[in-house]
């Protein structure tokens, strides 16, 4: 298969990760107007289905076999925990798309 090269794979890394703070933020807001989480609601769910068929789409033209996509959104919040993460025990902090595409090309190796 075909991947991006790296600098177009970067920028879509870049738009992925400014639709997730977009919803963020979107869902702060109005959990502000309304005083109450609508991330389990109608609104909610289906802005979060969205995106994570997008963060799905984009991992398969990238070729994250293991899903580092969703590990960097969820568990490493888009880098700010800077959980370490590599392969055959060679771990490094994973800090910025540069980091996660590193991952994810490492990952097409094997």
């Amino acid at each position: 298969m075909t991947y991006p090269d790296r600098e177009k794979a970067l920028i879509l890394l870049k738009c992925w990760r400014s639709m997730k703070a977009d919803i963020d933020l979107q869902t702060e807001v109005i959990n502000k107007i309304f005083g109450a989480s609508l991330d389990g609601g109608t609104y909610g769910l289906t802005m979060w289905a969205v995106f994570e068929s997008y963060t799905i789409t984009l991992g398969e033209l990238l070729g994250d076999e293991l899903d580092w996509l969703t590990w960097y959104a969820e568990e490493n919040k888009m880098g700010k925990a800077k959980h370490p993460a590599g392969y055959d025990k060679k771990l490094k902090k994973i800090n910025t798309l540069e980091d996660l595409l590193d991952l994810i090309e490492e990952g097409r190796k094997r």
